[in-house]
């Protein structure tokens, strides 16, 4: 999920407002952690959390947690990646800092040392530009359950799914449940073979991509390029304290489905309140 043309924070515009740039990708902001630099990706589709590969957490000499005290972040609804805790001090550009709850995962983020998500920043206020040149006419404003999670529920087809913005992917992803259901009814077709897709954190799934039936659309936005999970199968999880966890029953969640760039092609900019609990985009 994470692209490899990744653009620097542009500027804060107040102590409590943050400006972003994702012209050409994920956003990404430039912090310390012990003194140290590091780059993280800001990540929207993640939870209140910063999450590192295991050989920056070396480097940056950070302590785990004790073992029962594991981070275990859910991943589409039918899956989560866990991994061990750590609770560092992030400063970031403009001397704001926080003490921010990091999972280490034994995955490799490619680009970064890992990632953010919005709601671990410390900011009242977050401003994400997609794209200059257009001239917004409509505003697309969504409430959020908590602004720790840019996450908002939607029934589509009378399904419940959970939405997410997914600024660093082209196309937009889809749990197995979600597919399945789409596919009976005929809202998406197989539209080329199985291969092995990014998936999060560095983790590496078997996906399909699919084609969107006419009028197929999402909180407004019509689906455009569409990627879907086929099975199980997750790479590049090893170690010990490092593994997938795989819901089931009562304790599964609704599917995600992750809105990617393709589908906000005529959007200009995300605005975030947290006092509002609200996304606003700016669109065509």
């Amino acid at each position: 999920m994470f692209g490899l043309a990744l653009a620097g924070l542009a500027g804060a515009a107040s102590a409590d407002e943050l400006r972003l740039d994702a012209r050409s990708g994920a956003p990404v902001i430039e912090a310390e952690i012990n003194g140290r630099p590091v780059r993280l990706i800001v990540d929207t589709t993640m939870p209140a959390l910063a999450a590192l590969d295991r050989q920056a957490a070396a480097r940056l000499g950070l302590t785990r947690l004790p073992p029962f005290m594991s981070a275990v972040m859910e991943l589409d609804g039918e899956r989560a990646l866990r991994g061990r805790l750590a609770r560092p001090q992030v400063r970031f550009p403009d001397g704001q800092s926080s003490r921010v709850i990091t999972a280490l995962f034994n995955t490799e983020v490619e680009g970064a040392d890992g990632a953010i998500g919005p709601g671990a920043l410390p900011y009242d206020s977050i401003e994400i530009v997609l794209a200059d040149g257009l001239a917004p006419v409509r505003s697309v404003v969504i409430g959020l359950e908590s602004f720790d999670h840019w996450v908002w529920p939607e029934d589509l087809a009378q399904e419940p799914a959970r939405i997410a913005l997914d600024l660093g992917r082209a196309e937009t992803l889809l749990a197995r449940r979600l597919t399945r259901a789409f596919v009976d009814r005929g809202l998406l077709s197989p539209a080329g073979e199985v291969r092995r897709a990014p998936f999060r954190l560095g983790v590496s799934m078997n996906a399909q991509s699919m084609s969107p039936s006419v009028g197929f659309s999402v909180s407004g936005f019509a689906l455009a390029e569409t990627v879907c999970h086929t099975d199980e199968v997750l790479y590049r999880v090893e170690a010990e304290d490092n593994a997938i966890v795989v819901y089931g029953g009562e304790s599964r969640r609704a599917p995600f489905l992750f809105l990617g760039r393709s589908a906000l092609a005529g959007c200009s900019r995300v605005l975030a309140s947290r006092a509002q609990r609200r996304l606003t985009l700016a669109c065509e």
